[in-house]
């Protein structure tokens, strides 16, 4: 169900932003904390090395993987680099090496590159995929040349590669894209600049269809979250005069307060912003905002998303990551505590006794299937007459990854029954195996929506629907005819009722893991169409 359609009796209470105006009501947002809470601390995933500190979590899948862009800070000098670790199953990650290190001589980075990955596809529940721009996959990045703990000014930058899987290849842009001494800077941003997100609004809300989300400070003042927007991720142009997410310093506090590291999602017809807060509430934690504009922002005032409270995070539990994959939540974040400053994970299920729920493949992607659904998707979408060249190729990576995640889903689902077959009596093995195909039906029900939103996102909706005639081997529209030309006499009313059968099928048949199981949706169908029209008195051969 749609987290964002939900109703509670428990509703907490909601502030709205200083910076303007907004009129999501307290049960929409009561219903996304609670699509979102993780209140199952799994751990720390990512340990600090010796004398060092990670921080800044940013996770996105490339492939049949798992992949997390972090910083690292580290000392002679002090200062920060970005990091690569990968996963299979989102819980086990291995550290890949640095990806983004501090540069040489005189460059305004030097002293600090504390990389996070961009254009990381937005909708909840969606595949966590990356989308390009001129071919290049990117990342947004602090970096500043005085050594030490974020020592001012910093500024932002932009690094792009060919091959975002790998510690080689990333190449900077040869200046900062935002600095606080520029003169376009808002009073609120006027000390430094700090973490930023970026991602593409396919609807150019705003104007441009790269938006970006970054904290900043004046000097000696609070930190608060602002806007700027751009055409081509070079030059990025400051938006708004205000910043969008302020929370008020406590009047006896003599110190600044935080709200920053920002991520975005699209929930439904609502963005969501994860950020952290600091010292207007105690301590450090995780919180998020609401908005249907990208400028006005709803903000949440119930239970934090996470706060510390566990020996790894007793000081600080911040800095959010947020994902949806196969009906679980996983909020990655800086824990502070005990063993240091390291990158913890906290999920919605209880993963340490039921493991990962939905597909999760180990190892590297095979080649061979990787060819194979590669040149469908490549079939599809040149019957598409695209003739931007980034948004073909957005259009194949979202078919692929489609192909991939339902086939892990089938593959883990008929693993999982003949496991439940072999291991127990025949009337609990297929109990069991009833059991095991509702998940994953629900699983697939959850893909299915996610992908239609991703293609339409970049397509019309005729396109959208040649996508599926494709995925369908083109069933429905040569069956329509055949049943136009067996029954030219068939009533507009009739003709779509066949139709609406047959466009059932098609969604239906989208998801199917074989030939084979796809033909069988439209044999279905075709037996009420023609029980249908047999009761229409038609006989059909």
């Amino acid at each position: 169900m749609n987290p964002i359609g939900l109703t509670s009796l428990l509703i907490a209470g909601c502030a709205v932003c200083a910076a303007g105006t907004s009129d999501i009501p307290p049960e929409q947002m009561r219903a996304i904390y609670e699509e979102v809470k993780t209140p199952h601390k799994y751990g720390i995933v990512i340990p600090a090395p010796a004398g060092k500190k990670v921080d800044c979590p940013t996770v996105f899948r490339h492939g049949d993987r798992w992949y997390m862009v972090y910083v690292q800070l580290e000392n002679e000098p002090q200062g920060y680099t970005t990091q690569l670790a990968v996963s299979d199953d989102l819980l086990h990650w291995q550290a890949k090496g640095t990806i983004l290190a501090r540069s040489e001589g005189d460059a305004w980075d030097k002293a600090n590159a504390a990389g996070g990955i961009a254009l990381v596809d937005p909708q909840w529940g969606g595949g966590g995929t990356l989308d390009t721009h001129e071919g290049r996959y990117w990342m947004s990045y602090l970096g500043g040349a005085k050594p030490g703990y974020e020592t001012p000014p910093l500024s932002i930058g932009m690094a792009s590669t060919l091959d975002p899987t790998s510690p080689a290849g990333w190449e900077r842009l040869p200046v900062p894209v935002l600095r606080a001494a520029d003169t376009d800077a808002r009073p609120f941003e006027t000390g430094t600049l700090f973490k930023s997100f970026v991602f593409r609004d396919a609807a150019a809300t705003l104007g441009a269809p790269f938006v970006m989300y970054y904290n900043a400070r004046p000097p000696r003042g609070d930190e608060t979250i602002g806007v700027a927007v751009s055409q081509d991720l070079r030059t990025w142009r400051r938006y708004g005069a205000d910043p969008v997410i302020v929370n008020p310093r406590p009047a006896d506090l003599k110190h600044g307060v935080i709200s920053g590291d920002p991520q975005i999602v699209r929930m439904s017809d609502l963005w969501v912003m994860f950020y952290f807060g600091a010292f207007w509430k105690p301590k450090a934690f995780d919180t998020f905002a609401a908005s249907r504009d990208l400028v006005h922002w709803t903000r949440w005032d119930g239970p934090h998303l996470i706060e510390p409270s566990e020996p790894w995070d007793d000081e600080f539990a911040h800095k959010p990551w947020l994902l949806k994959h196969n009906g679980v939540v996983y909020h990655f974040y800086c824990a502070v505590g005990k063993q240091g400053r390291a990158i913890a994970l906290a999920t919605s299920r209880p993963m340490k006794e039921a493991g990962p729920p939905g597909p999760a493949p180990a190892g590297e992607p095979d080649p061979d299937y990787t060819r194979i659904i590669t040149g469908r998707a490549d079939k599809i979408v040149k019957t598409l007459e695209i003739t931007d060249a980034d948004k073909k190729t957005r259009v194949r990576d979202i078919i692929v990854q489609q192909y991939r995640d339902l086939n892990a889903i089938h593959t883990r689902r008929d693993k999982e029954i003949e496991a439940a077959r072999t291991a127990t009596d025949k009337e609990s093995g297929e109990a069991q195996a009833k059991t095991i195909r509702e998940r994953a039906d629900s699983c697939v029900k959850e893909l299915h929506q996610n992908y239609l939103a991703k293609l339409s996102a970049e397509l019309t909706a005729e396109q959208v629907d040649q996508v599926k005639d494709g995925m369908t081997y083109g069933i429905l529209p040569v069956t329509y005819r055949a049943y136009l030309a067996q029954a030219p006499e068939l009533t507009e009313a009739q003709r779509q009722q066949i139709m609406a059968y047959l466009v059932e099928a098609r969604e239906l048949a989208m998801d199917g893991g074989t030939s084979e199981e796809k033909h069988a949706w439209f044999r279905k169908y075709k037996g009420k169409i023609n029980n249908y029209l047999s009761a229409q008195g038609y006989k059909l051969e």
